[in-house]
């Protein structure tokens, strides 16, 4: 959780674009002393460390507002410009320099007129570049031309990316038909066999089962965990849009990882195991699939001892194209039987790959 703490409210400076008068303050001097030219709000700028001058019980109440007529500043709660008279534009905000930070006892990068008015025309550069995507889009939406330029290269791009993202998906599902016959027929069966035996495991010991025996134990590091370590600190300036700026203290929490130890325990248990897997085959419809015959050491729960586990079969016809390409396509036995040596069929075919499609069958 973020931590903060107010430094304290300072006032911008300003040059005088007419008489070159520099680091005028923003709040007090709403004219340049020397020549009474009203302030540009767009020539503020942040002072040193060293020019920083105090704002006193400040009551911010908003940024300023900047007149159409004259372009001078004026306070949030002037209804008419201070300079000219002309009434308030409740869109006319001034613009405000984005806010900056500096690590705790870093100084400030020096700041100045040229950055401020750099900042302000990147501003207005972002803002029409918004303006015109924003155009492009409703454009596009009401089903009009392309708009030239550099948002038109963006639809063409997008246009022919378009294209070939749909000429990959056509060639991928593609599928044409052609003539294929049975050329065999092959099936196994197979069951796993487990033997009931002393094995070796691990366990963090609050975990480990109760039938374990010939446990050992030792310490080991089980994870970390986040442990607070100080603060990280930093200095930030924001800009309020009214001649001055608050500086404020921002503290994050820093954290470093602990590790974190508990007893494991190593120990031997009796388990059923996958010990073998015996298999029976065939490659001819006329072959009636058996399941292999087992022989079991013997059927106790004792150490040694050997039951039946799973079961599986799988049923395979293979096929033979027109070219004297093979492909092997597995089904249920019941289908797997339905299909007879010799026989043709339509079938799916990958329109790139070949591939026959087993499911079309």
């Amino acid at each position: 959780m973020t931590r903060r703490r107010d430094l304290g409210t300072y006032q911008m400076l300003w040059d005088c674009a007419y008489c070159d008068t520099k680091k005028l303050l923003a709040l007090d001097h709403r004219h340049c002393p020397g020549c009474g030219s009203p302030q540009d709000p767009e020539r503020r700028y942040f002072p040193s460390d060293e020019e920083k001058v105090a704002v006193e019980d400040h009551q911010f109440v908003g940024a300023d507002w900047q007149c159409a007529a004259c372009e001078s500043p004026n306070a949030t709660g002037a209804e008419f410009c201070v300079n000219c008279g002309a009434g308030k534009d409740e869109e006319a905000s001034v613009m405000q320099r984005a806010e900056r930070s500096a690590a705790a006892g870093e100084a400030f990068a020096e700041d100045s007129v040229d950055q401020a008015k750099e900042e302000v025309r990147a501003h207005r550069r972002a803002e029409r570049e918004a303006r015109q995507a924003e155009y492009e889009a409703r454009r596009a939406a009401a089903g009009g031309k392309a708009v030239k330029g550099k948002g038109g290269g963006k639809s063409k791009v997008l246009l022919i990316l378009g294209v070939v993202v749909i000429a990959i998906l056509f060639l991928m599902f593609w599928k044409k038909s052609a003539t294929v016959t049975v050329d065999g027929h092959s099936w196994t069966r197979a069951i796993n066999v487990e033997q009931f035996q002393s094995v070796q495991a691990s366990e963090w010991c609050d975990a480990m089962p109760s039938d374990a025996y010939r446990v050992t134990q030792r310490r080991e590091r089980s994870g970390t965990r986040r442990v607070q370590d100080g603060e990280t600190c930093r200095t930030v300036q924001q800009d309020q849009g009214d001649g001055t700026f608050k500086e404020v203290e921002e503290c994050q929490p820093r954290y470093r990882e602990e590790a974190v130890y508990d007893q494991k325990c190593y120990f031997n248990v009796d388990r059923w195991v996958e010990a073998r897997t015996e298999t029976a085959s065939g490659a001819s419809l006329a072959e009636t699939p058996q399941w292999p015959a087992l022989r079991l050491q013997q059927t106790s729960r004792r150490l040694g001892a050997e039951r039946e586990g799973e079961r599986s079969e799988r049923y395979v016809v293979t096929f033979r194209t027109d070219g004297g390409e093979t492909h092997d396509c597995a089904f249920s036995e019941a289908k797997w039987r339905s299909f007879s040596v010799g026989q043709t069929l339509e079938v799916k075919v990958g329109g790139v790959t070949g591939n026959l499609r087993c499911g079309s069958l």
